[in-house]
């Protein structure tokens, strides 16, 4: 009778064990905390439960036998149904799952323990107190089993399908078949060969039953990251709406606003060269259409708040469209407190009339620089941004120091394939990194990231290079950037120290 009671406690135990972990119940949330607050307590209370519980199965075993295995099921069930808050039909497939898994961890430890059960048939001890040993190692091992069985990565968070409508009829049948199986053990006589047939075919289904558990996981799994990938393309469909919208509103009102200016603009001009209009007049009427446009400006983008004329600091690159960027630079980094400076030792006519468009040349620069500026806002106390533009060994190269942040090993692993951005926050859409990588195939230019900067006012050089490469070179000693060789070999990523 002692051997039964061991028996039939550790199994309601591990079967509850198993109802707790498969739907990822914490005991902070069971009945027996909430009543009595205190965990010793609770705990206490749970196994004088568990100790009348086995008592109840011990007086079933031994006068219906064959009805066992279903009372071990509806004890579980009304159980765990008082001590936690879930559904009725949950609590169910759970019971069934969980039953037919404790039985899994039976069989298991059973077949451990065979060669000692071989032993004790020969052994001249006392056979019930062999038996008593005997079962009592067999129920350590099935409850370290069931405990470790959680500790796998995969399994610790049991079977959260089970709250989703997902189809768990194999699941059940399975179980149930488990179920009706082990009910036979209390029929048939242990040295029946049928007996010996059912222990192989219940530990069959008990592994089927443990792979289908695992199978589920990986459909739960993967329904779940389609589920992110549709919340995810939502918001940004979301998103996308609400720019087009006021996309939608800046075009509208551009439509009138912008003709209307020019028109504003050419009468100005042509009473200037009318002669019919005084000083006087003229500087009154110039002042209003700049004021007028400067606040359309403010409307797109973040236009510069200073009223002083602008001159050229700089050599002029005898580019109007290049100096106009350059000269906006040295303004933008003015009014944030960084230091720039350009430099020229180069002719750009030549590389424009062999290798890339004005417009184009334009673009990147101010694309690059702007970068740089944006790196350097949010980096050290002394900010500095250079421009080089220089001709070595008849290659021209774009050269922009900064004193800025380095590169994320993200924005490096996706630069010219999506857009991608550090500074998504403060408007970065990552669109200008994707447009400079589309116009450097365009003229097999070369970018180039050196983070060996010998001057210590710079950490980083990020150079355009015309040599008809078309490559992506990196000079860097960054773990991070270093290891990223494996997975983008399209990156000629070279250690700073060669």
């Amino acid at each position: 009778m002692i051997a039964t009671f061991i028996k039939y406690n550790f199994l309601f135990i591990c079967s509850f064990i198993f109802f707790s972990k498969l739907l990822n119940q914490k005991f902070q949330h069971s009945f027996f905390f909430t009543a009595f607050r205190a965990k010793k307590i609770a705990l206490f209370m749970q196994a004088i439960s568990f100790f009348l519980i086995s008592i109840l199965l011990c007086v079933v075993r031994f006068f219906i036998p064959h009805l066992i295995v279903l009372f071990l099921f509806m004890l579980l069930f009304i159980y765990t149904s008082l001590i936690y808050d879930v559904l009725p039909e949950i609590s169910i497939v759970t019971s069934l799952f969980s039953l037919g898994l404790s039985y899994f961890m039976l069989m298991i430890s059973t077949i451990i323990t065979s060669p000692i059960s071989i032993i004790t048939l020969n052994s001249s001890f006392d056979a019930e107190v062999l038996d008593l040993i005997y079962i009592s190692l067999v129920s350590l091992i099935q409850t370290l089993l069931t405990i470790l069985l959680f500790t796998i990565k995969r399994l610790r968070n049991g079977m959260p399908f089970l709250r989703e409508r997902m189809s768990n009829k194999i699941g059940v049948f399975i179980s149930c078949f488990i179920l009706f199986i082990s009910s036979l053990f209390t029929i048939l006589d242990q040295n029946n060969r049928r007996y010996s047939l059912l222990v192989f075919f219940c530990t069959f289904m008990c592994f089927i039953l443990f792979v289908w558990w695992r199978k589920q996981l990986t459909i739960s799994y993967i329904n779940r990251t389609h589920k992110n990938e549709i919340l995810c393309l939502e918001a940004k469909i979301k998103t996308l709406e609400q720019d087009n919208k006021q996309m939608a509103t800046i075009i509208h009102k551009d439509n009138k606003l912008i003709p209307a200016m020019i028109m504003s603009v050419d009468n100005l001009l042509n009473k200037v060269c009318d002669n019919e209009i005084q000083n006087d007049t003229l500087s009154k009427d110039a002042t209003n259409i700049l004021k007028e446009l400067r606040n359309l400006s403010k409307e797109r983008a973040g236009i510069l708040s200073s009223n002083a004329p602008i001159t050229l600091n700089f050599s002029s690159t005898n580019l109007i469209r290049l100096d106009s960027v350059i000269q906006y630079m040295y303004e933008k980094c003015k009014a944030e407190n960084i230091s720039f400076n350009f430099s020229l030792d180069a002719n750009l006519g030549k590389l424009i009339k062999n290798s890339i468009s004005e417009d184009a040349l334009v673009t990147l620069i101010a694309d690059i620089t702007e970068n740089a500026i944006i790196a350097t806002r949010n980096g050290n106390t002394e900010k500095h941004v250079l421009l080089n533009i220089k001709m070595e060994n008849n290659i021209y190269h774009i050269e922009v120091y900064d004193s800025g942040l380095h590169f994320a090993p993200h924005v490096i692993e996706n630069a010219g394939k999506h857009p991608t951005t550090t500074h998504l926050d403060t408007g970065g859409s990552g669109i200008g990194l994707m447009t400079t990588f589309t116009l450097l195939n365009e003229s097999f230019a070369s970018f180039v990231i050196n983070e060996n900067i010998a001057d210590p006012q710079y950490t980083k050089c990020v150079s355009i290079v015309f040599d008809y490469k078309n490559e992506f070179r990196i000079y860097s000693d960054r773990n991070e950037i270093t290891q990223l060789q494996k997975e983008c070999p399209e990156i000629n990523i070279i250690p700073a120290r060669q």
